[in-house]
């Protein structure tokens, strides 16, 4: 099998991710809204916390939901376009050059956006709060879905070699 083609086909499975958790989204609208809600709440943080951070419990739970679901909604669109534009360049090396850069965008896009959802807002303003195993629980998976997409991103965008096949690594030409 040409890496051409494995690359297409990871990067369909990015597609399909990200496609899929912002239906999701759409689909649970009411049991998102409620978690986002949840965290916005911060009912257990004392108030001398939340007097550097009074813009969270002002923002409307629908409002930074739609902010989610427009992350996952951009990753998605880039994730499909780079699968498309992949997969019309499987036989150009420079045109399949040119269509990773949507892989790049949308994973660049992912990962600063689950890092700060997760990292900075979650860590800072929420998850310090609750009990230790649940908020590194969270921490974790964030953390997981960062290191996955990059990994893949780092092996879709290397240079392929024309002549290298994915048969036990020997080369043909």
């Amino acid at each position: 099998m040409n890496i051409r083609l494995l690359k297409v086909f990871v990067v369909a499975m990015l597609a399909l991710w990200s496609s899929l958790t912002f239906l999701e989204n759409v689909v649970s609208y009411s049991l998102h809204k409620g978690q986002v809600a949840d965290v916005m709440a911060m009912g257990n943080i004392p108030d001398v916390f939340l007097s550097a951070r009074p813009f969270v419990r002002e923002l409307s739970p629908d409002l930074a939901l739609l902010g989610i679901m427009i992350g996952k909604f951009i990753a998605a669109v880039c994730f499909v376009l780079a699968t498309a534009k992949m997969w019309s360049a499987r036989n150009n090396a420079q045109a399949f050059k040119h269509a990773k850069q949507y892989v790049l965008a949308g994973a660049v896009f992912v990962s600063v956006m689950l890092f700060t959802m997760f990292f900075i807002f979650a860590d800072i303003v929420y998850m310090i709060w609750l009990q230790g195993a649940e908020a590194a629980m969270v921490q974790q998976y964030a953390f997981m879905y960062i290191l996955a997409i990059s990994a893949l991103t780092m092996m879709v965008m290397q240079n392929e070699d024309d002549n290298m096949q994915l048969t036990g690594g020997e080369r043909h030409g």
